[in-house]
């Protein structure tokens, strides 16, 4: 992450949408950060809003970045669309002859959103510890162990969340 805190970043990406309004990296990022700022924001209509005005001027571009596609999955995922996240995905990930594995974890946000924990773990479970590049990993599988009323396991996860990620 560009800051320490998705305000931080937020504020950072829109510094370089400002300086290169063709940035199109800076809009998925600032999109993103944005979604992540949802539980501390007014989650008002203007929040969504402008939500959704940064990823339709990334995708008016006409170029298709994993950003850009984590950012829409995100966003259709927290207000309350997650089949529309998954598809999204999927729709993307056709066109490819390979991609980033980290659309994975998007994928089981968005069953987990569905209240479909199971499925959710079987897109989580072909990250080895050793490979996971964020808490996010540690921390969405606490809460399919927590949802699948797994308490030990989900606090062995969120405690790896906390110890590689303070």
């Amino acid at each position: 992450m560009v800051g320490r805190t998705p305000k931080a970043a937020a504020a950072r990406f829109s510094q370089a949408i400002t300086a290169d309004p063709e940035n199109l990296k800076a809009y998925a990022m600032l999109a993103s950060s944005y979604v992540n700022l949802i539980d501390t924001s007014t989650k008002d209509e203007t929040f969504f809003s402008v939500i959704s005005q940064l990823i339709d001027s990334a995708k008016a571009k006409g170029i298709e970045l994993p950003e850009m596609v984590i950012a829409e999955a995100e966003f259709l995922t927290v207000t309350g669309r997650p089949d529309a996240a998954v598809q999204r995905i999927v729709d993307y990930t056709k066109k490819l002859k390979s991609f980033d594995p980290a659309l994975f974890l998007y994928v089981a946000e968005a069953f987990l959103a569905k209240g479909n924990p199971n499925e959710a773990s079987k897109y989580l479970q072909n990250f080895q510890d050793s490979q996971a590049w964020s808490p996010r990993i540690f921390y969405v599988r606490g809460r399919i162990a927590e949802e699948l009323k797994d308490l030990p396991s989900a606090v062995e996860q969120y405690e790896k969340a906390l110890k590689g990620w303070p």
